[in-house]
Formats: C-alpha cells, sequence, structure tokens
C-alpha cells in the first residue's frame, strides 16, 4: 500500500510540474519514453538543452537555440529498465589511455573558433621540450607573419607554399599574461591582416610530459574542451575543479595555460 501511495504522489507531483508548464506556454506537452522518462516539450522538433546550471560558462547559458527550433527539458520520474546496475566499470589504466589520446586528438586540430583575419590565424600554442614558446598558424603562402608580445615584437616567420608559418620566439618568455598579436605582410610590405588574442606563458611546463596534460589552444573554452574529453559540457567543472589554482573565473582560460584533465567518472 505505501509503494502504491508513492507512485501515485510521484506520478501527482509530474502531472501538476506539467499542468503548471503547459500554463506558461500552451505549446508544451508530457510526453513519457520507453526508459520511463517524462519529457515535456512541444508540438515542434525540440532541441535538447540541460537544465540551465548555475555557474556555467556564460555563452553556454546564454546560447540562442536554432531557428524555429524549441527546447526540450528531461524530468526523471523513475529508474529507467538498468536501474540498479551502477557505473559501468572502466579498468583505470584504460580511462588514462582514453584520457591521453583524447587530449593529443584535440591538442592537433586548430580550434574553429580561434580568431582569424582573412588567412591569417594563430591556430596552436605550444611548448618545446625546453618549455620555450612555440606557435603555428596559416596565412597567405609566401607572406610574412610578424609576432609581438604587449607590443614587443618577438620574431617573424615566412608562410609555406600550403598557407602555414611556424615561430619560436627569438628570446625566452617569462611566465605570465601578454596580448599577443601577429601581422601578416604581403610581397609589397604593406600589412594585409592582423589578429590578437590573450596568451599566458605557463608556468608548469615541466609537467607536459605526463599524458593527462593539456596545453589551452586558441578558441578553447571549457564548455567545448568537456563535450569533447567527456562527451557532456556540463562536466567542465571537473577541469575547473583539477586545475583551481589556475582557473579564477571559468569564462576566462587563456591560451598557452596547462591544464590537468582529470579522467571521467568510473566504477571502482
Amino acid at each position: 500500500m505505501r509503494v502504491v501511495v508513492a507512485v501515485c504522489v510521484l506520478g501527482a507531483t509530474v502531472i501538476a510540474a506539467a499542468a503548471a508548464i503547459h500554463q506558461w506556454h500552451p505549446g508544451w506537452q508530457p510526453e513519457r519514453t520507453p526508459a520511463g522518462r517524462a519529457v515535456i516539450q512541444p508540438a515542434a522538433p525540440p532541441v535538447d538543452l540541460p537544465l540551465p546550471t548555475v555557474g556555467a560558462p556564460a555563452e553556454r547559458r546564454n546560447a540562442p537555440a536554432a531557428a524555429g527550433a524549441t527546447a526540450r527539458w528531461t524530468v526523471p520520474v523513475g529508474p529507467g529498465p538498468e536501474a540498479g546496475a551502477g557505473p559501468a566499470k572502466v579498468p583505470a589504466g584504460a580511462v588514462t589511455e582514453t584520457i591521453s589520446e583524447t587530449i593529443r586528438a584535440v591538442a592537433a586540430e586548430p580550434d574553429p573558433n580561434r580568431p582569424q583575419s582573412g588567412s591569417l590565424s594563430v591556430a596552436q600554442v605550444g611548448y618545446d621540450d625546453a618549455g620555450e614558446v612555440t606557435l603555428t598558424g596559416s596565412a597567405s603562402p609566401g607572406n610574412t607573419v610578424r609576432v609581438s608580445l604587449n607590443g614587443q615584437i618577438v620574431g617573424e616567420a615566412e608562410a609555406d607554399a600550403e598557407g602555414r608559418w611556424r615561430l619560436q620566439p627569438d628570446r625566452p618568455v617569462p611566465a605570465g599574461q601578454y596580448r599577443l598579436q601577429a601581422e601578416e605582410f604581403g610581397g609589397t610590405g604593406g600589412m594585409a591582416a592582423t589578429v590578437s588574442l590573450p596568451f599566458a606563458k605557463a608556468d608548469n611546463t615541466g609537467d607536459l610530459p605526463l599524458p593527462d596534460r593539456f596545453v589551452v589552444q586558441p578558441g578553447n573554452n571549457l564548455w567545448r574542451l568537456a563535450e569533447r574529453f567527456y562527451g557532456d559540457g556540463l562536466q567542465y567543472v571537473m577541469i575547473v575543479e583539477a586545475n583551481r589554482s589556475q582557473i579564477d573565473n571559468p569564462d576566462l582560460i587563456f591560451p598557452g595555460q596547462i591544464f590537468r584533465i582529470p579522467p571521467p567518472a568510473s566504477g571502482e
């Protein structure tokens, strides 16, 4: 009898919630899925969104939905068919290997959100074995790229036939935060383009041999990194907690910082 009463109360709660949302937005209708979850959604094709979370990066909280789309929130109302099985147990070594492979894959792909002007971009930042800064990017083939930090020129490089350039500053760069600017010059010497971005020379470059370390790249943000590393942007908090000494504001991370990427949660 107690079980029946509890189920009835839970069902009534979900129905009341659905009714309240329906009154707020008449287009919303409840739908029950095979997994035992009530989905409150409109008739139009929805866009799945996580419940708004305090502290999530602002660009994700405020991200607009696609044109003509509406949001859908999934409300748990009971255990699914796999309830009680617990999380899948993954050997610790396999988790570490997976994170290491993902880190290498993410670092090897320039972020499409990096600053770019025409053909000019600073695509990747990194460190050599001695901990010195290395920069790579794109520009029109044959053009010269001049790089400066806080207004001081630190080197020039020429884009190759495929429009790629690589530069190592002509002197060691002390740890700290900088404004990095790249300027592209054509054959006549005139400036063709310029891009500017923040850069942080890390003071923990000695950690880089560790397989779970990742150098933040131009265009990265915590939400998209969590999507790549864990398949869920909300897990950005794991990266924040693992690098609390470097992250004062989750909305502000800087190319050149070196983060530890913890493995995803798994069974013992």
